[in-house]
């Protein structure tokens, strides 16, 4: 994984800073692999505080803080998605999607291959792994929130230095991993949870648009999941799934 969030150009004050977080925050990092409830979670929070959040809050930048996510907290968060837990595990989603939200083109693009298996490892199994609907809903939107940052569907916080994938399209990210998307949405599409229906349908729509020519090769998996969310008894699930469908139709070789 890249060693800074904008390709090496941290300045010199961001590249203290990273060296002084990442001495500060090794300790904590090692207690997610111990197997103290408490310690995990305390860790988890205090990781969450430390980076993202206030990267979201302008008391660091985010080029910083990604720099210090994808050289330290990266992976022990990801396995932290399988821990037994509960509060751990959401506590990871929310660190994942915080760092989407603030991660410049080079850190989202160095990130989804570790990012995006775990999300299948969770979401596409043929037996249900995620046992709790409400994780599965963070899990399917922070799924949403990959694809619409990558896609230049909302704002990230780098976007005010210019680094940032907000209002630029980089669907091209998102390419590679079409196979994948269509294993997890397929799945989640059928979730009983009426909230992760419409997050699943709103991911086909973003892909559908977004990355027509990989979108086409599977599209007709989702069509017959979306037919049945255009039946679900709660009509937010029916409308998002018409308009799925049509974007599948149109963009799709569908009979």
């Amino acid at each position: 994984m890249a060693d800074s969030a904008n390709g090496g150009a941290l300045s010199a004050e961001d590249q203290q800073l990273v060296e002084e977080l990442t001495q500060k925050l090794r300790r904590d990092v090692n207690c997610l692999a111990e197997n103290d409830r408490s310690a995990k979670r305390r860790a988890l929070e205090k990781l969450r505080k430390e980076t993202v959040d206030k990267a979201e809050t302008g008391q660091m930048s985010p080029t910083a803080a990604c720099a210090v996510f994808e050289s330290l907290l990266a992976k022990p968060v990801l396995r932290c998605l399988s821990d037994s837990v509960e509060r751990c595990r959401f506590l990871a989603v929310e660190i994942l999607d915080k760092f989407i939200g603030i991660a410049a083109y080079p850190s989202l693009r160095d990130t989804l291959p570790y990012v995006i298996p775990s999300l299948v490892q969770r979401l596409a199994a043929k037996e249900v792994v995620e046992t709790c609907e409400e994780l599965r809903l963070s899990l399917s939107e922070l799924l949403l929130n990959i694809v619409k940052v990558a896609s230049g569907r909302c704002r990230t916080a780098n976007s005010a230095t210019g680094n940032g994938t907000g209002g630029v399209e980089h669907a091209h990210l998102l390419a590679p991993y079409m196979d994948d998307f269509c294993a997890i949405l397929v799945c989640t599409l059928c979730d009983p949870f009426p909230d992760v229906k419409k997050v699943s349908c709103q991911c086909v729509h973003v892909l559908a648009t977004s990355i027509a020519r990989h979108f086409h090769m599977q599209a007709e998996a989702f069509v017959k999941p979306l037919c049945a969310c255009m039946t679900h008894q709660h009509s937010k699930v029916r409308i998002v799934a018409i308009g799925a469908l049509c974007q599948t139709v149109l963009r799709g070789p569908v009979k």
